[in-house]
């Protein structure tokens, strides 16, 4: 495994610290700690993103505290979800995959106190053809259990997120065609889609949050799927970020 910013012989602290305040260097992908004599740079020239003064692009960050028993509009969830993951009239989706075999599937998990707008609350595949949700799980039916597995015992201020997303990946969908390199891209898809529902839901004034504070085994076991061929890549929560009802109101 290479060191980053470290030595053979010996760490240098000092360097290590300064690869959170500046980009990595390229030697320093190399395999070199000489930060102190870094390679020439070519300045580019100013981009053409800004509007009004500000980026258009900017990313307003992960969310830290969601608004409690934030109940969300069921046209909301509809457009969230076709507009992230459903598949568009030319059979193609908002995010890429390699050979258009899309292996990853997504999991919604809508809280109780989230969701009210869905009729029942539980947990559903999303199927991204037909644009529906087919249901795993009630929450009197042990949709409890993979919330615990998902979020913890312990109450903490991501336990307020109005719903959730598990992101899985079929492995005989992703090795077909591609064998062991069809993991990699599977991975990539994921990334994918997690940036493309972060941003949809931005724009219907949602926030999200990468979450990873889970265990893979407890919750295969409490979805009732098989890690060895379908794994858990990752999942995200959505709310009502606090902060911004906060700002609304002073």
């Amino acid at each position: 495994m290479m060191d980053v910013g470290v030595t053979s012989q010996s760490p240098n602290v000092n360097n290590i610290e300064k690869l959170h305040l500046y980009d990595i260097p390229l030697h320093v992908l190399q395999n070199s700690c000489r930060l102190d004599h870094p390679l020439s740079q070519i300045p580019l020239q100013n981009y053409s993103l800004k509007k009004n003064g500000t980026d258009k692009n900017l990313r307003k960050g992960s969310a830290k505290f969601f608004y409690p028993n934030a109940a969300l509009p069921e046209e909301t969830l509809t457009e969230f979800l076709h507009g992230s993951f459903g598949e568009q009239k030319n059979g193609k989706r908002p995010y890429a995959s390699a050979g258009a075999l899309y292996p990853a599937s997504v999991v919604l998990v809508a809280f109780e106190d989230g969701m009210k707008t869905i009729n029942r609350t539980g947990v559903f595949h999303y199927k991204a053809k037909t644009h529906c949700l087919e249901n795993i799980t009630d929450f009197s039916e042990g949709a409890e259990k993979i919330k615990e597995a998902l979020l913890g015992r312990k109450t903490h201020q991501y336990s307020d997120a109005s719903f959730a997303l598990i992101y899985l990946i079929n492995l005989d969908v992703a090795l077909y065609k591609y064998r062991y390199r069809g993991y990699r891209h599977a991975i990539l898809e994921v990334g994918a889609m997690t940036s493309v529902a972060e941003r949809n839901a931005s724009t219907l004034g949602l926030s999200s949050l990468i979450w990873s504070n889970f265990s893979d085994y407890e919750l295969s076991s409490a979805l009732g799927i098989n890690p060895t061929v379908t794994p858990i890549i990752m999942s995200q929560l959505f709310g009502i970020d606090k902060r911004n009802d906060e700002k609304e109101q002073s």
